[in-house]
C-alpha cells in the first residue's frame, strides 16, 4: 500500500481514482470494496482483528479510495504507516453537501427494496449490514439524521481536521477539486502526464450514471440473483401448499 485517499464521497474521488490509475497505480475504489472485500469490511467495521487482514487484502494494491475505506482510514494507516495520504476536499461544504445529498438520495432510491431483499438474500443482507456499520461509525450516537445537512457538514469538518492532525505533514497532501496534475505528481514523485487531469462523475441533472454503474457491480448482480431465486422458491412453495390444501379440502367434502 502506497497511497491512502481519505476524502469523503463527492470530493473528487472518481477523478482521483482515474488520475492515480493513469499514473500507474493499482487502485481499489468503491466497486472493489464491494465486489472483493465486502465481508472483510464487515469484520473491520466491527472493530475485529484488522492489521493482518488489511495486509492480506491489500498486498498487491497500491491505493485505496472512496466509501467505506475512508471511514476506517486510521486502521489502514496503522497497517501501512509509510503510505502517503491524500485528503480530497471541496472549497465549499454547502456545495459539497448538495452534491452528496443528491447522489445519496438516488442511491437509496435505487435500493429502496434492500430491506426486503436482505431477508431473501445473504449477499443483500451483508451489503445492508456493512453500510449500517459504516454509517454508525460516522454517527455513533445513532442520530436519525441520514441526510441532515448540519450533521453531515460537521462530520466532514471533523474528519478532515482529524486527518490533518494525525498524519505527518510530509505524508499528507490536501487536494482540492480542479487543481490538476502538478501538486499531485510532485507529491507522488511522478512525471506530469501530457493528458488533461480526469474529470469523472461530472453529469448533468441527477447523477444517474452513478446509480447505473452500481448495478454493474458483481456483488449487486449476485445479490439480485439470490433474491429472485428465493422469490421463485417462495412462489413454488406457496403454490404447492395451496395445491395440497385444495386437495385436502376436496377430499373432506367428498
Amino acid at each position: 500500500m502506497k497511497i491512502i485517499c481519505v476524502g469523503y464521497s463527492k470530493t473528487g474521488t472518481k477523478s482521483m481514482t482515474k488520475a492515480l490509475t493513469e499514473l500507474g497505480f493499482v487502485v481499489h475504489d468503491f466497486e472493489q470494496h464491494y465486489d472483493i472485500n465486502l465481508e472483510n469490511y464487515i469484520t473491520l467495521l466491527k472493530d475485529e482483528e484488522h492489521e493482518g487482514l488489511l495486509k492480506e487484502m491489500y498486498e498487491t494494491v497500491d491505493a485505496v479510495i472512496a466509501f467505506p475505506s475512508y471511514i476506517i482510514w486510521q486502521k489502514i494507516f496503522k497497517a501501512f504507516p509509510d503510505s502517503k495520504v491524500i485528503l480530497t476536499t471541496r472549497e465549499n461544504y454547502e456545495v459539497w453537501f448538495k452534491s452528496f445529498e443528491k447522489t445519496h438520495s438516488l442511491m437509496e432510491e435505487s435500493r429502496s427494496k434492500k430491506y426486503l431483499r436482505s431477508l431473501l438474500s445473504s449477499t443483500w443482507s451483508n451489503i445492508h449490514l456493512m453500510e449500517e456499520l459504516a454509517f454508525n461509525k460516522i454517527f455513533p450516537q445513532n442520530m436519525s439524521t441520514t441526510l441532515n445537512k448540519e450533521n453531515w457538514i460537521n462530520s466532514i469538518r471533523l474528519h478532515e481536521a482529524t486527518v490533518k492532525q494525525l498524519v505527518p505533514k510530509d505524508q499528507l497532501l490536501v487536494y482540492k477539486v480542479g487543481e490538476g496534475w502538478e501538486r499531485l505528481c510532485k507529491f507522488l514523485n511522478k512525471s506530469i502526464p501530457v493528458t488533461q487531469f480526469p474529470k469523472e462523475n461530472i453529469t448533468e441533472g441527477n447523477n444517474v450514471p452513478i446509480v447505473a454503474k452500481s448495478k454493474t457491480f458483481k456483488v449487486f448482480q449476485m445479490a439480485d440473483k439470490e433474491f429472485w431465486r428465493s422469490c421463485l422458491l417462495f412462489h413454488v412453495v406457496i403454490s404447492l401448499c395451496c395445491g395440497i390444501g385444495f386437495i385436502f379440502v376436496m377430499n373432506i367434502k367428498n
